[in-house]
């Protein structure tokens, strides 16, 4: 949208006036009751042959609508694809899903129709797969706990809700590595205690798993259980470190997502550093280095697990390393283990843009911008001075309006020849949703027969320029050279 001023002197008082109007219309929240999703009532029951799906009342984007959907299990997100049918988004899990398990379907943020205005939808549904986990039978609890550090002769104890089908047990559940031991049931088939018949292999990582085909006296599944380790190690043994990982930043337990800090860790992702026991708090936090420095803060989730959370996040294309040293103990003074630096560089999506030159539609990136080769600007009556530019950013949203008011500094414009003319000024902003900006710049000057008007247009990359709060960024300078054309 395109409002111009007269007279000339006056543009600076009616431009921001101009922009405040506009914003209203802009940010006008619309009615997003019609959005319906399925399941739609929370905890139900979704059965075998039902859909999952999200219908709109209006021809959605399929890019922004499938951007906000998302499906979880107490593992992670649950991989799929999507299909569309009309105004309905359909989504088919791949894998299918797990019967029993407790599913939580989200669909949240701003969604485009297919006329680009935003509705706003915050929607999440819990569901179950085929039958309520809480009618199936489950792990109560295991001793050993997780990561727990046990001595050689220390009892496995495991205790269900229920009755257990003894056979289906000893089929499913697995423990590694294998050593010889014995099984005895108590409690009615409800707890399975398992002793070592000489001892747990020293300073061995034992897991154990329960299979797909447990069940419980009926012949209901086992309810998922996630496999379950523990250290067996004498407390003369030097401590050391078992894992770092990209954690999620639940802001309570900050479960593990990965070991892979190259290929998942975001900008704002916490990590996670497991020690094997438990440690001595300061000396050990004292011996941890992260290098370059980062802003964040280091806190012990408890004894073993030292985690950090970045405050700014971590920068784009940056190397770090994360460094131990031999000065951390644990509790006893055992020093720790050397550990060798570990070197990551964060996964961070570059941000992209496509600038769209309105009245021309000419449109350009980063392949076709060019600082040298000129894009001609057709100035239209009445003023001949006036011209509205496009930027489409993705990779990235821009959600606050510090973020955008960055942006819009981030952008620049500038006259190059004739050397005293003046550069063009943005009369007015205008935003659609985080990722759409329309600057229309007043002051350009028509070329002539004997003289021509050029003028660079300039989006600020690399440290400094245009960013998301999640660290996406420009990873280079945007320039692209601009002349007018007769009028």
């Amino acid at each position: 949208m395109t409002r111009r001023f007269k007279p000339r002197e006056s543009w600076r008082l009616f431009g921001v006036l101009w922009v405040g109007i506009l914003s209203c219309h802009l940010w006008e929240l619309r009615d997003s009751s019609g959005i319906q999703l399925y399941p739609k009532e929370p905890n139900s029951v979704l059965s075998e042959t039902a859909s999952i799906w999200v219908s709109f009342p209006f021809p959605p984007d399929h890019g922004s609508a499938e951007a906000l959907f998302t499906l979880k299990d107490f593992t992670g997100t649950i991989s799929g694809r999507f299909k569309w049918e009309g105004n309905t988004l359909y989504f088919l899990p791949e894998p299918q899903l797990k019967p029993g398990t407790r599913y939580v379907l989200s669909f949240e943020g701003t969604v485009r129709d297919a006329n680009g205005l935003p509705y706003e939808c915050h929607r999440t549904v819990p569901f179950f797969y085929r039958y309520r986990s809480e009618v199936s039978p489950y792990v109560q609890s295991v001793l050993p706990t997780r990561g727990e550090i046990v001595s050689s002769t220390q009892e496995i104890v495991i205790t269900f809700n229920r009755e257990m089908d003894i056979a289906s047990f000893e089929k499913g559940f697995s423990l590694s590595p294998n050593t010889p031991h014995e099984v005895q049931w108590s409690d009615s088939n409800r707890t399975v205690r398992i002793s070592p018949l000489k001892a747990w292999q020293d300073r061995t990582l034992y897991t154990l798993s329960f299979g797909n085909g447990i069940t419980d006296r009926d012949g209901m599944l086992l309810a998922p259980y996630l496999p379950t380790t523990f250290l067996v190690q004498e407390d003369t043994d030097r401590p050391y470190v078992r894992s770092v990982e990209v954690a999620l930043n639940d802001g309570v337990t900050f479960p593990p997502l990965a070991a892979d800090l190259n290929t998942l860790l975001r900008s704002t992702d916490p990590i996670k550093i497991t020690f094997s026991e438990p440690m001595d708090a300061k000396k050990t936090r004292s011996a941890v280095r992260l290098t370059p420095s980062l802003p964040g803060t280091w806190t012990w989730l408890d004894d073993q697990v030292l985690l950090f959370l970045p405050s700014t996040g971590w920068e784009t294309g940056v190397s770090y390393s994360l460094q131990v040293g031999i000065s951390a103990e644990d509790r006893t003074g055992n020093r720790i283990i050397p550990f060798l630096p570990l070197t990551f560089t964060p996964k961070i999506d570059p941000l992209t843009v496509e600038i769209l030159l309105v009245e021309d539609e000419i449109l350009l990136d980063e392949d076709t911008c060019s600082p040298s080769h000129s894009k001609t600007l057709t100035l239209s009556p009445p003023s001949w001075s006036d011209y509205t530019f496009r930027f489409t950013f993705h990779g990235g949203s821009f959600l606050t309006n510090e973020e955008k008011l960055a942006v819009q500094r981030g952008i620049q414009l500038s006259c190059l020849f004739p050397p005293a003319s003046p550069s063009p000024l943005p009369e007015g902003y205008s935003w659609v949703g985080g990722n759409q900006l329309s600057i229309t710049y007043t002051g350009f000057s028509p070329s002539t027969e004997t003289e021509r008007y050029y003028y660079l247009l300039t989006l600020k990359g690399k440290e400094g320029g245009i960013r998301t709060s999640s660290g996406n960024g420009l990873s280079e300078d945007l320039v692209q050279l601009l002349v007018t054309g007769r009028r």
